[in-house]
């Protein structure tokens, strides 16, 4: 038998989007219905994209499309987040899609203890978190174009990374 490359985004769509990280955020079933879509997602269209702008076009477009089975765009946004994050991560798929093309537009995963972090840092520059569930499309962006910044202040090469940065200090 032959793996493919389906078969390991099958698996990270199943370990990434964890109950835990969908807590409360909607009906019964959500994670499963997110596991379901991350699974079948054409993780290459997010590789061809050639800049930021069309690559946010394209995870603009999927979030609506999730929301609709999540029913939030918060929540939505944060399993695609932490999916294409851990696609990037994936050696298998990382070579297959040749996503290092993306990295420098993949943003941050916002969760209480990063969108915590992030609003401590920027200094009253950024409206309070109130949680996933009420993420809107316009905080996000103002968290997200923050992250860029504040990750080139802190020498890091991704805005991605400051996640594991700051889930290092909680742990």
């Amino acid at each position: 038998m032959t793996l493919t490359c389906k078969d390991f985004q099958r698996r990270i769509a199943n370990t990434s989007v964890t109950p835990s990280a969908l807590r409360n955020q909607g009906a019964k079933g959500i994670v499963k219905g997110a596991r379901e879509f991350l699974a079948e997602i054409e993780i290459e269209r997010f590789a061809q994209a050639g800049d930021e702008s069309s690559f946010r076009i394209e995870l603009d477009r999927q979030t609506e499309l999730l929301a609709e089975k999540t029913g939030s765009w918060g929540a939505a946004r944060k399993a695609l987040n932490i999916f294409l994050c851990e696609a990037f991560f994936n050696r298998v798929l990382h070579s297959q899609y040749q996503l290092e093309r993306i990295g420098p537009f993949l943003e941050v995963v916002l969760d209480n203890i990063v969108a915590w972090k992030l609003w401590e840092d920027a200094r009253g520059e950024l409206p309070r978190f109130k949680g996933i569930k009420w993420l809107t499309p316009e905080v996000s962006r103002q968290y997200q174009d923050f992250a860029s910044r504040h990750a080139r202040h802190c020498s890091l090469d991704l805005r991605v990374h400051l996640e594991i940065l700051y889930w290092r200090e909680v742990a």
